[in-house]
């Protein structure tokens, strides 16, 4: 439903439908009188006004913009204004017709992102291999010249580019790991008992820069998996969230049913992502850390769309909480 909004040319609203209603959570009460600006983001309320001034002249057309609804939900909205004229033709008050494409745009933006981890995967795929041979070859006269005896006051310059080497090799094998995402075969298993044998290692990664994780493993139904892409997902997401606490914090691995999905849930203590990152979370090299490659959550977007799973963020100043909710069949 669409949600009309009459307002006079001071700004003031002069009429609320149920339409408004349901899409800014506002009721009329609420926003009879008041300044329609209100809704509208910052950055398109000087736009508006000059929209708003045009009008009195000349056709505006419909156009996109962003609105803030009830405790600051972002609507994406399609906006159509029609100007109301008295008897000598002036303009007395504008209509807005308000059209929510917010799920449209959400769509609109997963499909984007997908075809961008689909192009990623093809390219690492191709150039991988082609890298790592030569690089190869090239780490092993490295490591032949760091033993000779008349080398011996450049080894540390050596060792250096060696190490250097090892961690363009990781970055490769996660390209690599990224590329071979479509090749394996899902089989139907218990998603406790994929994480199960990596609870030893993840728990070694935790004691080591003193953190905890507490893990509750529910009773669910098997599900169509592919284990070790499941595995590679539990092992960045909790990797992600010991790196974002502090000394002292815990991470909370949980599985368990809700309705019709099974969930995998990753809970940390960190101080949470900021909005500017969240935009573009799970984008091909989107990284806050020095040494990652931003590849690990878009792996963890892909392997989720493979499953036909539907991966969630909820995040806040004590800390984020990834969902993977998979459909049970």
């Amino acid at each position: 439903m669409d949600g009309g909004v009459i307002r006079t040319k001071k700004g003031r609203i002069l009429n609320w439908n149920k339409g408004a209603e349901e899409i800014y959570k506002y009721s009329e009460v609420e926003m009879m009188g008041k300044n329609i600006a209100s809704l509208v983001a910052p950055e398109w309320q000087s736009k508006m006004e000059l929209i708003l001034d045009r009008i009195q002249n000349e056709e505006v057309p419909s156009l996109e913009m962003r609105h803030i609804g009830k405790e600051g939900k972002v609507i994406f909205a399609w906006v159509t204004f029609i100007p109301n004229r008295d008897e000598n033709k002036d303009v007395e008050s504008v209509t807005l017709i308000i059209r929510d494409i917010t799920a449209q745009k959400k769509i609109d933006e997963q499909m984007h992102r997908l075809e961008e981890l689909n192009l990623i995967g093809q390219m690492a795929a191709t150039i991988s291999h082609e890298i790592r041979n030569p690089m190869s070859v090239v780490k092993g006269f490295l490591q032949i010249l760091s033993e000779k005896n008349e080398l011996a006051r450049y080894t540390e310059y050596l060792d250096m580019m060696v190490s250097e080497i090892n961690r363009v090799d990781c970055m490769l094998s996660e390209f690599l790991a990224f590329g071979r995402l479509n090749t394996g075969k899902m089989t139907l298993q218990n998603l406790n008992e994929v994480i199960r044998p990596l609870l030893p290692l993840v728990q070694a990664d935790a004691t080591k820069s003193d953190k905890q994780i507490l893990v509750e493993l529910e009773e669910i139904p098997k599900l169509e998996l592919n284990g070790d892409e499941i595995r590679q997902v539990v092992l960045n997401l909790v990797r992600n969230g010991l790196e974002a606490m502090s000394v002292g914090g815990m991470i909370k691995l949980k599985t368990y049913c809700e309705g019709d999905t099974v969930v995998l849930a990753v809970q940390d203590q960190g101080t949470g992502i900021s909005p500017q990152i969240m935009e573009k979370l799970g984008a091909p090299f989107l990284t806050t850390k020095k040494t990652g490659t931003g590849l690990g959550l878009s792996v963890c977007y892909r392997i989720a769309e493979k499953h036909q799973a539907r991966l969630d963020v909820h995040t806040g100043p004590e800390g984020t909480t990834f969902y993977v909710r998979f459909p049970i069949v």
